[in-house]
């Protein structure tokens, strides 16, 4: 399986988009892992001077150790029964600029879900954090999808 997966990348390399996208999620992936670890100065240090410029190292942690009250441990991030063309609206959004990406990323944590969004610069394919905000945690949130559709994430427990 393994085998047949590098035989089909290697014949059909990944657009540039699909790149971004992926490295955008390891991004992620490893601030999940140091934000768990509650390893917020890493974070810190290793964000963008734009981030640095707006806030002190100070306030980032109390920022990042209020999130983690709210979520507890994160346990994982994608898409979570959410419909398709959610996906496709929140998932990435590269704007004018695309040396600057928000994305918008669903968790579970051990609090329920989450909404999150970051900022990232992106230069010569480094990728560096601009902006981190915790939009939502809860068991269930509703939510307004690009077309207007009202969308339900979560259950009740």
């Amino acid at each position: 399986m393994s085998f047949l997966f590098s035989v089909i990348a290697a014949a059909c390399p990944l657009s540039e988009h699909h790149k971004l996208e992926r490295s955008l999620e390891e991004k992620i992936k490893t601030f999940h892992a140091q934000f768990n670890e509650e390893n917020f100065s890493e974070i810190y240090n290793s964000a963008n001077e734009e981030l640095k410029n707006q806030q002190s190292e100070t306030k980032f942690i109390e920022t990042l150790k209020s999130a983690k009250i709210k979520t507890g441990a994160i346990k994982t991030n994608g898409w979570v029964n959410l419909p398709s063309d959610y996906k496709r609206y929140a998932r990435l959004s590269v704007g004018q600029n695309k040396e600057k990406i928000e994305y918008r990323n669903v968790m579970t944590c051990e609090n329920g879900i989450g909404l999150e969004k970051f900022i990232f610069r992106v230069s010569n394919e480094k990728i560096e954090l601009i902006s981190y905000e915790l939009e939502k945690v809860g068991k269930k949130f509703k939510f307004t999808g690009k077309d207007g559709t009202e969308y339900v994430l979560g259950k009740d427990e």
